[in-house]
């Protein structure tokens, strides 16, 4: 009998392992390329695309250990000084989804 099911319950199985992957490659997609565009605005200073994208209550936590709040962060966000250039790329190669993306 759980022989004879074996191949409906692969099914069932597959079919929800499709489902779920073009969601998840999408969400990977979406947070990457929204890391990308805030790495991009960090040279011009840019703070329209981090107002858009940082949530409400981001707290954000530099390398020194001093932490701002988001309104803290977006007015301390100004342009590189002239002459300054290069160029940052996000290099984020995973993602683990827990719970509700709203």
């Amino acid at each position: 009998m759980i022989l004879r099911m074996l191949p409906a319950l692969l099914a069932v199985v597959a079919l929800q392992s499709a489902s779920v992957e073009p969601d998840a490659l999408l969400v990977q997609q979406q947070l990457r390329a929204a890391d990308q565009a805030l790495l991009d605005a960090i040279a011009p200073g840019d703070r329209a695309v981090w107002e858009r994208l940082l949530a409400k209550d981001a707290v954000y936590v530099d390398e020194n250990g001093a932490v701002l709040r988001r309104d803290q962060f977006l007015a301390a966000l100004k342009p590189l000084p002239a002459g300054s250039s290069g160029h940052r790329r996000c290099s984020c190669r995973w993602c683990i989804r827990q719970g509700m993306l709203r």
